[in-house]
């Protein structure tokens, strides 16, 4: 990877939650995949946690998602038809020299290439145990929701919610897979909305209300930096961090 990438290797230094939900079958973690893939945009704006660099404020609520976004083959996969749709772009990109190996991609969601699993990816490392643990539970309640549509906007409009995500957290508006446009709480409720069988069934439903409902009243971890920060600069922010 340092070969390949040159001086970006020096300057990458992220750091994201990544959560594998165990799917049997190559086919049905395409699948899957599909599901995840049109709820990255809510997956990354509840998520954000990176809204500094350097020392200073970036301007973004997820900084380490615009890092990810230089290196190749990264932020959302294509819209697999099936599994050998898939192995077959993976097989292509390491041939040509845009990976080293399969294990590379830097996609928001893959195919595990080590386990029987799907890997979300999309998210920054978390403030809180309990912040990470929701998303695990939305991430899952996608991945084990069979029925749920997969439908997502055409790829330049999910890139750009993305980019949005990325830069104002749950702030952002964002495209949805009809060509309308939504505020990204209206998003998570329609996911919430999706997979609450799932959740139910998983006995989730009340922690994620829980805490989605907390988020609302706190903000993200991105926010919850950046509100410290502004009270007390790098002290109060060293302050909340003990806090959790």
């Amino acid at each position: 990877m340092s070969t390949l990438l040159g001086q970006l290797t020096r300057q990458h230094a992220v750091n994201g939650l990544h959560v594998h939900v165990e799917v049997f079958g190559d086919e049905e973690r395409v699948r899957a995949l599909r599901r995840v893939r049109a709820w990255l945009p809510a997956l990354l704006a509840l998520s954000a946690n990176s809204p500094f660099t350097y020392g200073v404020a970036s301007g973004l609520a997820s900084w380490r998602s615009v890092l990810i976004r230089r290196l190749p083959v990264s932020w959302a996969p294509p819209a697999f038809c099936d599994a050998d749709d898939y192995h077959r772009t993976v097989d292509q990109v390491v041939r040509i020299g845009l990976l080293p190996s399969r294990g590379s991609t830097s996609w928001a969601v893959r195919l595990s290439e080590r386990f029987d699993t799907v890997e979300v990816r999309v998210a920054d490392a978390q403030l809180r145990v309990d912040d990470a643990l929701l998303l695990a539970a939305l991430m899952r309640g996608i991945v084990v929701t069979e029925d749920l549509p997969d439908a997502a906007p055409p790829a330049a409009e999910l890139d750009a919610a993305l980019w949005l995500a990325a830069r104002h957290g749950m702030q952002a508006r964002l495209f949805t897979p009809d060509g309308g446009i939504e505020d990204a709480w209206a998003a998570v409720r329609r996911m919430l909305e999706g997979i609450r069988p799932a959740l139910e069934q998983l006995g989730d439903a009340p922690f994620v209300d829980e805490h989605l409902s907390r988020l609302r009243t706190e903000g993200t971890g991105s926010q919850r930096q950046l509100t410290a920060h502004g009270t007390g600069g790098a002290r109060a922010l060293a302050d909340l961090y003990r806090r959790l």
